[in-house]
């Protein structure tokens, strides 16, 4: 309270919004949801969400980049998926992912991450409307990873990071890049495993040029993620799980486990159920093909939250 009304002193209402908006980012998931980055940590497609989230071990998507980049190097063709997650409280997250191939033993991905608030009715202290904010964060996605001896693929990916918050005429802006760092290895052709780090050395640099002459910069670290997965397929189940460390300042923070599994229904239906932590998803999926030329599917997921809306997710992918 006390640094609340410090905020509103020195900055006014503004500031008070920008907190605001901090606030309602940093917890947009309720694990680790007081760290920079939370929004990093919902997933990324409605397969993946479907499943639980637990994407470590798996490689046969345009979200590798995202979910282990050592995926990388076991693609054989070019993939394309957007998808968008509804969320409450005026909260917006999408994601646009590519990867390809590299003849003969590597790949790279591309991933495009945006998060935000949108409609934030600003107003003065008499209660006056003034104008409607927002605030955002954005990450891209660079990854590569190689092939060795047709088992093991390593991959490494460069992220940049944007954060932008509104203080009324002046736009708080902090950015910064990090790493990710993948290992994926077929054990057989049903049973996979991976490890990634995540947020290697991430971190928001911001500055006080924008309320202030004395310029100081704040550092504002993302938790490094550790997960160990495990995938096996079937001809008519596939299962993936993932085990999380997340450690910040040399000192574990949580512990987490996502885990789903995938039935496949007839030749073009998939059903979906998995269990992120303690919240639990649904998902289903049709595959198409796309002007007989292109395989295509479009997927739909929900994941029951426990303090806001459930939250619906809808993806489409294309291979090519």
């Amino acid at each position: 309270m006390k640094f609340s009304v410090k905020i509103y002193r020195q900055f006014g209402l503004p500031g008070i919004v920008a907190l605001l908006l901090w606030s309602s980012l940093a917890n947009l998931q309720a694990s680790g949801g007081g760290r920079a980055g939370s929004y990093l940590r919902l997933g990324m497609s409605a397969r993946a969400i479907g499943m639980g989230n637990g994407l470590t071990a798996v490689w046969d998507n345009a979200f590798s980049a995202y979910y282990n980049p050592g995926g990388l190097g076991f693609h054989s063709v070019r993939s394309l998926s957007v998808t968008n997650q509804f969320l409450s409280l005026d909260r917006r997250h999408s994601a646009v992912g590519f990867a390809t191939n590299l003849p003969p033993e590597a790949g790279i991905g591309i991933v495009w991450i945006h998060a935000g608030v949108v409609d934030i009715d600003g107003r003065t202290a008499s209660g006056e409307h003034t104008e409607t904010y927002s605030s955002a964060e954005d990450a891209i996605f660079f990854s590569f990873a190689r092939q060795f001896k047709n088992r093991l693929s390593i991959g490494l990916t460069l992220k940049i990071l944007q954060n932008q918050l509104p203080t009324g005429d002046k736009k708080l802006q902090g950015g910064g890049i990090g790493y990710d760092a993948g290992i994926l290895y077929k054990v057989n052709n049903n049973l996979s495993a991976g490890i990634v780090l995540q947020n290697i050395n991430s971190a928001y640099q911001w500055s006080s040029d924008a309320f202030t002459d004395r310029k100081r910069v704040y550092e504002d670290q993302f938790p490094l993620d550790t997960k160990f997965g495990l995938s096996y397929s079937t001809n008519r189940f596939f299962a993936a799980a993932d085990l999380g460390v997340e450690i910040v300042d040399s000192e574990i923070l949580t512990v987490s486990f996502q885990g789903g599994l995938e039935y496949y229904y007839g030749e073009s239906t998939v059903l979906r159920i998995g269990l992120q932590d303690d919240t639990f998803t649904f998902g289903a999926g049709i595959t198409h093909s796309l002007l007989d030329r292109f395989d295509s599917r479009i997927d739909y997921a929900v994941r029951i939250e426990s303090v806001t809306q459930p939250t619906h997710i809808i993806s489409y992918a294309i291979t090519f």
